[in-house]
């Protein structure tokens, strides 16, 4: 199936099922109506460092004015910020539960709790992200139990439930500090090749850092399809990294062009979305809904084309009907 048609048959079966939209919807309803988590303290903290800076009478003049703006920007992003958006930014980035609140950010009709400890701030932010795959994990499992492929299980047992979701966190959880540990295996020689042509050839240094700009994105396109192979096909970690790597190596324009197709067409219903924002509190409801449906419905298709291209690699037919 092409993607077009994987994106329609996604639709296709979120129909029959329409509450499988309840999670994205509850947790934007929630980020929307909890008070706001600030950490303005540690910006402005941050900020003022930098502010520091800008007296010192070694520092050139040049670097006196990018220091200032540095510092201006943290303290507006102080502000703004709201650690409950990390509650949505895993499981959107990583699990393709989609969240309206994560791009536009309305004010909340309630209170603001500020937090001015790091190490406070570190441990909520953790548990939070924790929270956050959990999230995840549970929206992509219901999602694959009501759709007629993959070999993971198709019916729930819900005394087993909660231990399969526990398992594929503790596997998402690895995932993501296997892939922390490649980067930083990657960042390290690469940043000190970066420093040596810098020093050499200092014109080429935008050419270096694009360069590892380039390979982190292609890094993360060949891992696409890592967390919805551990949870539709229930495969060990390892080989569901191997079945991505193929996948994508053999699919890759088609991959890329999922990608992007979904990005665009999810940014032009953001951006209409927001104008009907404007209309609270009954505008913020119906958005959070339809950004629900339009998400869920492609995150159903990613599935789709996913499972396809593995019976593809597989030599068997393709035939998902509703």
């Amino acid at each position: 199936m092409g993607v077009i048609d994987s994106l329609s048959a996604g639709y296709r079966f979120l129909t029959r099922r329409p509450d499988l939209i309840l999670i994205p919807l509850v947790l934007d309803l929630l980020l929307w109506l909890v008070p706001r988590l600030s950490v303005a303290p540690l910006f402005e903290e941050v900020a003022r460092f930098y502010r520091t800076l800008t007296t010192a009478p070694e520092v050139p003049a040049d670097m006196v004015t990018l220091t200032a703006q540095v510092a201006e920007v943290l303290s507006e992003a102080g502000q703004s910020s709201n650690l409950w958006i990390v509650l949505a930014l895993i499981s959107r980035s990583l699990l393709h539960v989609p969240s309206l609140l994560i791009e536009i950010n309305p004010l909340s009709p309630g209170t603001t709790q500020t937090i001015s400890s790091f190490s406070t701030a570190f441990l909520v932010a953790a548990l939070l992200s924790f929270v956050s795959i959990t999230i995840g994990v549970v929206y992509l499992n219901l999602l694959a139990r009501h759709l007629p492929i993959g070999t993971g299980p198709k019916t729930i047992v819900w005394r087993q439930f909660p231990g399969l979701v526990l398992r594929h966190s503790l596997l998402i959880v690895l995932y993501l500090v296997l892939v922390i540990l490649a980067l930083l295996a990657l960042f390290v020689p690469l940043s000190l090749g970066m420093t040596l042509i810098a020093l050499i050839f200092p014109v080429l240094t935008p050419v270096s850092a694009l360069f590892f700009g380039a390979l982190t994105t292609i890094l993360f396109l060949y891992l696409y399809f890592v967390p919805v192979g551990l949870i539709l096909d229930d495969l060990p970690l390892f080989a569901a990294i191997r079945q991505s790597f193929r996948l994508v190596r053999d699919n890759f324009w088609s991959t890329l062009g999922l990608i992007l197709l979904t990005e665009l067409i999810m940014l032009g219903f953001t951006i209409m979305l927001g104008r009907l924002i404007a209309f609270q509190p009954l505008g913020i409801v119906a958005a959070i809904v339809v950004n629900a449906f339009l998400g869920s419905g492609m995150a159903m298709g990613f599935m789709i084309f996913y499972r396809s291209r593995v019976l593809l690699a597989q030599g068997e037919p393709v035939n998902v009907e509703l």
